[in-house]
């Protein structure tokens, strides 16, 4: 029996569930039962395809937007835009259960982080260094994992209506 790995992809090959190969491109052939991939639904929909296919290809996740607390805790929310590419197939199957929702999840700790340290007013001059730290930080975490940080970037900060109506008060006694 035998099965094709398509270009652009790897996948992991177990025997009776032990780690044995990455398989590159190709036609490869294995004995039912003994011989299996790596699956890796646990990954949701993101950067695999079949369920055992590893993309050799840039991938970008969008995290939702969540809520965070400013330095004089005001709610805003934020999402962002995150792109990694993985170098060492097997670390990233077998390192980390679910590698895309793990990296979202980090970024966002980290973004939360950040944003507790800057004031309310400093938002819009400080995006593009919040997410140089944060790039900085994921990449160094997640790179024990073969995976390598391509981009990090802040795509969207929204507030309240209230927090709107401060802000246009607030300028207004200028």
């Amino acid at each position: 029996m035998g099965f094709i790995v398509n270009e652009g992809f790897w996948a992991v090959r177990e025997c009776l569930g032990k780690f044995t190969e990455i398989l590159e491109p190709g036609f490869h052939s294995y004995i039912p039962y003994v011989y299996t991939t790596k699956s890796l639904e646990s990954w949701g929909n993101a950067a695999h395809k079949k369920s055992y296919l590893i993309p050799k290809t840039e991938q970008y996740i969008h995290t939702l937007a969540s809520r965070f607390q400013t330095k004089e805790n005001l709610t805003i929310n934020a999402r962002s835009s995150i792109g990694w590419k993985i170098l060492d197939p097997k670390k990233a199957a077998y390192s980390i259960d679910n590698l895309p929702k793990t990296i979202s999840d980090l970024a966002q700790n980290l973004l939360r982080d950040q944003l507790g340290k800057i004031a309310f007013k400093e938002l819009s001059s400080s995006r593009s260094e919040m997410s140089q730290k944060v790039h900085n930080e994921l990449s160094g975490l997640i790179e024990n994992w073969g995976v390598k940080l391509t981009r990090y970037e802040i795509q969207e900060i929204t507030y309240s209506a209230s927090i709107e109506k401060l802000i246009f008060k607030q300028m207004s006694r200028i």
